[in-house]
């Protein structure tokens, strides 16, 4: 394939390129494809700028995941406070939250 080839090439090529992933991404196939075509071509090194923006700065989301996370456990607080004065139990319901919020503080620092 010296191109981007048809759509049964992709599919075909779809489990390869699945194999190279080191971790889940956006513009993962799109990548694998264009170094795929670019080595076949005869190139060995090639400079894509993947990654710059996490190097310069990065996303204006990776500021704003930590203050999800806090807000997130204060919504926990407010309902386990509701909900301790109605009397009902909240252990499920925030352990399945407090889960949750924990997941996105691992994913975000």
């Amino acid at each position: 394939m010296s191109s981007w080839g048809t759509g049964d090439e992709v599919l075909h090529a779809l489990p390869d390129m699945i194999q190279a992933l080191d971790q889940p991404s956006i513009d993962g196939i799109n990548t694998y494809f264009v170094s795929r075509v670019t080595r076949q071509s005869g190139t060995i090194v090639a400079l894509s700028g993947v990654g710059g923006d996490e190097v310069f700065g990065g996303y204006q989301t990776f500021a704003l995941l930590p203050r999800l996370y806090r807000a997130v456990l204060k919504l926990l607080d407010a309902i386990d406070i509701l909900l301790l004065k109605r009397g009902l139990c909240t252990h499920i319901l925030t352990a399945n939250l407090l889960a949750a919020a924990q997941k996105l503080q691992g994913a975000s620092l």
